[in-house]
């Protein structure tokens, strides 16, 4: 199977090493470095050096983490792009008091930081980009649940429920079709005001629920083109149920999607655990016959939960 992380560990190390260059030259020969250049002062340049060190070892533990984190790339990137524009600043500003070897030196160190920063932002896209199809991207977030699948499967089905669980959903309600079949359309709002329609297209009973993002509504807040939402179970035991929940979307902008993927995978792993706790909770007193809570059960358990 592909390694969909190999370009962005080998970009992100790329970084790393020009990064430990450029710091060993500025922290053995500031001084030089500032003559070199016409600007700035030795202090400066061993301080830089010293930034860009730290900053380097940054990025060696990013690449070689077991699970790359992507949204940390993503600052990575946003600092490459920082570098860039300051770069560009610098020469625009003080033209004048710059030599021609500093000019050159400054603009060619930030062309090599924007080509890391290019590489980096791909490799993003790479860690998310569906092996099905050319430029769909995918989420997924696996959880382990303590309850029976088949009480999950009655909390996960009940489309009129979901705003029980998730955090910043102020409603959820089944506007058209039969709740229980192909065909439903669930309408959403969230505490800010926005909102938008799915509806269900894949009803596996006991197993798999597919809900299709209504993108062409007018007003739909996310920047797709299409989108997905799924989610699938599996018995692990009497009592324990593995939880596959799965994001596909088409983007309006590549672009776009280098700062929404990573930021998105960050709040999904960061909340669903706990809104899978909660549906956990609820599916216990299911399985025990009790009826649910006005506001469901919290729980302090760790869930085990990982991008699948």
């Amino acid at each position: 199977m592909k390694d969909q992380s190999s370009l962005l560990r080998t970009s992100l190390k790329a970084n790393a090493i020009f990064s430990v260059i450029c710091a060993a030259v500025l922290i053995t020969n500031s001084d030089a470095i500032a003559s070199l250049i016409g600007l700035g002062s030795k202090a400066f340049y061993l301080t830089l050096g010293v930034g860009l060190a730290l900053f380097a070892s940054r990025l060696f533990y990013l690449a070689g983490a077991k699970s790359i984190s992507a949204i940390n790339a993503l600052v990575a990137s946003i600092s490459d792009g920082i570098w860039v524009l300051g770069s560009v600043l610098v020469v625009a500003v003080y033209h004048g008091e710059l030599s021609d070897k500093g000019l050159v030196i400054i603009l060619g160190v930030a062309v090599c930081v924007a080509a890391f920063g290019i590489l980096q932002a791909r490799g993003i896209l790479n860690l998310f980009q569906s092996a099905s199809e050319p430029g769909l991207y995918r989420i997924c977030l696996k959880i382990r649940a303590e309850a029976k699948y088949t009480d999950i499967w009655d909390i996960v089905s009940n489309l009129a429920g979901i705003a029980r669980y998730v955090k910043g959903l102020e409603s959820s309600e089944v506007s058209d079709g039969n709740a229980n079949k192909v065909g439903a359309i669930r309408r959403c709002r969230d505490t800010s005001g926005k909102q938008w329609r799915e509806v269900c297209t894949t009803r596996t009973e006991g197993e798999f629920l597919e809900l299709k993002f209504l993108c062409e509504d007018k007003g739909f807040p996310f920047p797709m083109t299409e989108m997905l939402g799924s989610w699938h179970l599996t018995p692990m035991g009497e009592n324990e149920t593995s939880i596959d929940i799965i994001w596909e979307m088409k983007p309006k902008s590549q672009l776009l999607m280098v700062l929404f993927l990573p930021i998105m995978a960050s709040k999904i792993a960061s909340d669903f655990p706990d809104v899978v706790a909660k549906m956990e909770a609820d599916a216990q007193r299911l399985g025990a016959g009790l009826p649910l809570e006005t506001k469901p059960a919290t729980s302090n358990r760790q869930l085990i939960s990982g991008f699948c």
